[in-house]
């Protein structure tokens, strides 16, 4: 159950322009590398580049095991 709604919730944010996305993406470069560290499971990220694919983007989380996970750009 719980995991049905983690995966309605990401299509829910993917899906639609919510207000504090569109201010974020306000402030990012038109083009260059954004490191999003506490990305989670990057959810923001997805929507960024999904606006902006010309952006690289480096995701960095604690994980569950207290190790710090990258995504390469």
């Amino acid at each position: 159950m719980i995991e049905k709604l983690k995966n309605y919730r990401r299509k829910y944010i993917l899906s639609k322009p919510l207000p504090k996305y569109e201010k974020i993406f306000s402030f990012l470069p038109k083009s260059g590398i954004i490191i999003d560290a506490g990305c989670g499971s990057a959810a923001l990220s997805k929507y960024i580049l999904s606006r902006n694919p010309k952006l690289k983007l480096i995701g960095c989380d604690i994980g569950k095991s207290s190790e710090v996970t990258c995504s390469p750009p």
